[in-house]
C-alpha cells in the first residue's frame, strides 16, 4: 500500500514539473539572480546563506534545462515499443 502511495505521489509531481520546465526554470533563474544581488550587497549580512541560494537556484536551473533538452528525444538504442 505505500508504494501504491508514493507511485502516485511522484507521478503527479513529475507530470506537474514535466508540464511546466520553462516556467520552473524561468522561475529559479529570477531566484538565482535575486540571491546573487542579494549576496553582492551583503544583505542582512547573511552572505554564506545567499550564496548557498544562489548555488542551489543555478544547480536546479541548469538540471531543468538539461530536462528540456531531452524532451521529446527518442534513443536510437531504446527497445521497440511493445504492441498490444
Amino acid at each position: 500500500m505505500p508504494m501504491r502511495a508514493l507511485r502516485a505521489t511522484t507521478a503527479v509531481a513529475s507530470g506537474h514539473i514535466t508540464k511546466n520546465l520553462w516556467r520552473s526554470t524561468a522561475i529559479c533563474a529570477v531566484l538565482a539572480v535575486i540571491a546573487a544581488l542579494l549576496m553582492s550587497v551583503r544583505a542582512l549580512g547573511l552572505v554564506a546563506l545567499w550564496a548557498d541560494a544562489f548555488a542551489f537556484f543555478v544547480c536546479t536551473a541548469g538540471i531543468l534545462v538539461m530536462l528540456q533538452s531531452q524532451v521529446g528525444y527518442v534513443s536510437p538504442h531504446a527497445p521497440p515499443p511493445e504492441e498490444v
